[in-house]
């Protein structure tokens, strides 16, 4: 069954002890037997997100089944405004990622509304960490508000996660990302009761935790197959608009041939 990571880290956030970088992306994503991935700056959320984008372009341009997000910072609104469309105008980038680190006591601020105002133009999903009951209800309210775009909630609230579920059942252009070290076995399986196997995705957030951690998650879930291959792979296809090719991921295109 093929699975695509919808949330991983080029270059290692600050309290990762790996590296982070493209050929360990590599290694450790195939190893566990992933076929493609969206990468953020490990380093934006903290440190210049414009820096971090040029370097996740620098790092994925001209390769294969790789996929940037554009980071961006609320405290910097404008900046962040010209980061999309700076990267999003092209087709590397799939999506917006709003670090919690970043969006200061909460994430439904002007700073934020600003970015998103900005990116309606461009579709793309956007991406929000979420770690406590109240990220998960600011994100909720800013997908009313901007009811066009998509949001990804990463980490579905970390141990708030039955709060997410609820949260995001009748919020229609939200999407449940499962990737954190919550790992109760119930967890997969009542968030695809609660909104559909087409609003659950699959992110390891590597090297911040293991993709075989997460992956467990799906191996022990309670659900049918056909609703597996959906959270693991098509959901991820149709959301982001990936065109895949057959080759390991990160593969130079120059490699491919006539591919």
């Amino acid at each position: 069954m093929p699975v695509i990571d919808i949330h991983a880290y080029l270059g290692a956030p600050p309290e990762s002890v790996r590296q982070g970088n493209l050929q360990e992306i590599q290694r450790v994503l195939t190893a566990s037997k992933i076929n493609a991935a969206l990468l953020a700056s490990g380093r934006a959320a903290t440190g210049d997100f414009r820096r971090g984008n040029e370097q996740v372009q620098q790092a994925l341009e001209g390769r294969v089944n790789v996929f940037g997000l554009a980071t961006v910072n609320p405290s910097y609104p404008n900046e962040s405004a010209e980061e999309l469309r700076r990267r999003l105008s092209g087709t590397l980038f799939r999506g917006v990622k709003v670090a919690r680190a970043s969006a200061g006591p909460r994430l439904f601020s002007e700073g934020l509304r600003a970015i998103l105002n900005a990116a309606r133009r461009y579709g793309r999903p956007v991406l929000v960490e979420t770690q406590s009951e109240a990220d998960v209800r600011d994100t909720v309210l800013l997908a009313k508000e901007f009811h066009a775009l998509k949001f990804v909630l990463l980490g579905m609230g970390g141990e708030h996660w039955e709060s997410a579920i609820g949260a995001c059942e009748q919020q229609l252009n939200t999407i449940l990302e499962i990737g954190s070290l919550d790992a109760d076995c119930d967890k997969v399986a009542d968030a695809v009761a609660a909104v559909g196997p087409r609003r659950v995705m699959f992110g390891s957030h590597f090297p911040t935790l293991h993709p075989m951690y997460v992956l467990g998650m799906m191996r022990d879930a309670a659900i049918e197959d056909r609703d597996r291959e959906r959270i693991l792979f098509r959901n991820a296809v149709e959301t982001f608009e990936l065109d895949l090719t057959n080759a390991p991921l990160g593969t130079p295109r120059s490699e491919l041939g006539g591919a």
